[in-house]
């Protein structure tokens, strides 16, 4: 069974905020569009309905045909106004349009049958309507209406139907350019909330989460000094401050098994050399090879207080890569030196032995080294020095 996809915390927390978005750019523009469209229906029809009152004003109180003709022309000839017709009388003929050539005439020559039938039923049942088409971006009003005719006798109104076909674009376009304004200006402002909330995501979640995945990547690549702990006093900086203590726990307890199983390979092999081995020098040799290599140490010799000079003379040596000839080992640390008790020291410069080994061919600068006193009758006859290079490394 395959591991599943690693997928960054941080996509997984931008794709949805992606689409909360686009889904509020979306809403905001859909309802601000349905808005926009009601408020242009509403303001064409009112413009419509005030242009219908304005000519059944003049039909009523126009004293001539001849001033209503004028009037409706002049409306005619506006710029949002495509068509104007009034019908009345019986049978029923243009008083005034804003195509001239049709004054007097009958509805027939109009051209349009369906109008033709609308406006005799305006006639016969005195209710008009009105239709906004925004796909064309026209406005058809039928409005009934009373006016003053030549056949008014006694100063009697006549009924009649007015037909008005006006050009919206001109709202439209207003309304549309709202829409934008409106729609660009809540777009910055879902952005910069949506920009706001990532920003302030990544500052104290998202970053703060990589961080901590790396340390740990490090970790587990063996960067023990890596620490994982964060500035900060929240759940973040709590739980990077509990696992860098259980990993630094879990590492002291790895290193602790890792030095105690050594330790008891070391002991068993040396369990082992004492049976086998066929004499002390042998013996010796291989106590140094088994502390070297199971120990992981750089150096390790054994050595007997020599009788004229006092010092310590190496008679078994074994170093990384091998055994070391003895006689080029010169030790300066006499029998009064040799502590009565194993001592580890894990930095050479600190420890009080450091004025005996200046003049040693295998003084190192740095690192760290232990010495265990063989024991005679008269005191200490001899020692095992270990020796690394690692400071910290001579509890090993």
């Amino acid at each position: 069974m395959s591991e599943p996809r690693f997928l960054s915390l941080r996509w997984r927390l931008m794709v949805p905020l992606l689409a909360v978005w686009l889904g509020s750019m979306v809403l905001a523009v859909a309802v601000l569009y349905l808005g926009i469209l009601d408020r242009f229906q509403g303001l064409v029809g009112q413009h419509a309905r005030m242009m219908a009152t304005a000519v059944q004003s003049a039909a009523e109180t126009a004293r001539e045909p001849e001033d209503l003709h004028r009037f409706v022309a002049a409306l005619g000839a506006s710029r949002d106004m495509e068509k104007v017709v009034l019908v009345a009388g019986a049978p029923p003929r243009i008083l005034a349009s804003s195509d001239h050539r049709l004054s007097g005439q009958l509805p027939e020559h109009l051209g349009d049958t369906d109008l033709v039938g609308q406006l005799s039923r305006a006639l016969e049942e005195r209710k008009g309507w009105q239709r906004v088409d925004p796909a064309g971006l026209r406005l058809d009003l039928l409005e009934p209406v009373l006016l003053l005719t030549a056949a008014s006798t006694g100063g009697r109104l006549e009924a009649g139907a007015l037909y008005l076909r006006m050009d919206a674009s001109p709202l439209w376009q207003a309304a549309k350019e709202i829409v934008v304004q409106l729609s660009l200006w809540l777009g910055g402002i879902l952005t910069a909330l949506a920009s706001l909330i990532y920003l302030l995501l990544s500052r104290f979640v998202l970053t703060p989460a990589e961080g901590l995945r790396q340390a740990l990547l490090d970790r587990k690549e063996g960067l023990v000094t890596v620490s994982l702990t964060a500035p900060r006093r929240d759940e973040l900086g709590e739980l990077a401050l509990t696992l860098d203590s259980l990993l630094g726990n879990l590492e002291g307890r790895n290193q602790e098994v890792a030095r105690m199983t050594r330790l008891y390979q070391a002991l068993s092999a040396t369990n082992q050399a004492i049976v086998h081995c066929e004499g002390p020098a042998s013996l010796l040799s291989e106590v140094c090879r088994i502390a070297v290599e199971q120990g992981q140490l750089d150096l390790a010799w054994i050595g007997f207080v020599d009788p004229e000079t006092g010092g310590l003379l190496p008679v078994a040596v074994h170093r990384q890569g091998g055994v070391s000839d003895p006689a080029a080992l010169h030790c300066f640390l006499g029998r009064e030196g040799v502590p009565a008790a194993p001592q580890v020291f894990n930095d050479v410069r600190t420890t009080p032995l450091a004025p005996a080994c200046l003049g040693c061919s295998e003084h190192m600068l740095d690192g760290a080294f232990a010495v265990f006193p063989i024991r005679g009758d008269e005191g200490p006859d001899g020692a095992l020095v270990l020796r690394t290079c690692s400071r910290s490394h001579g509890d090993t």
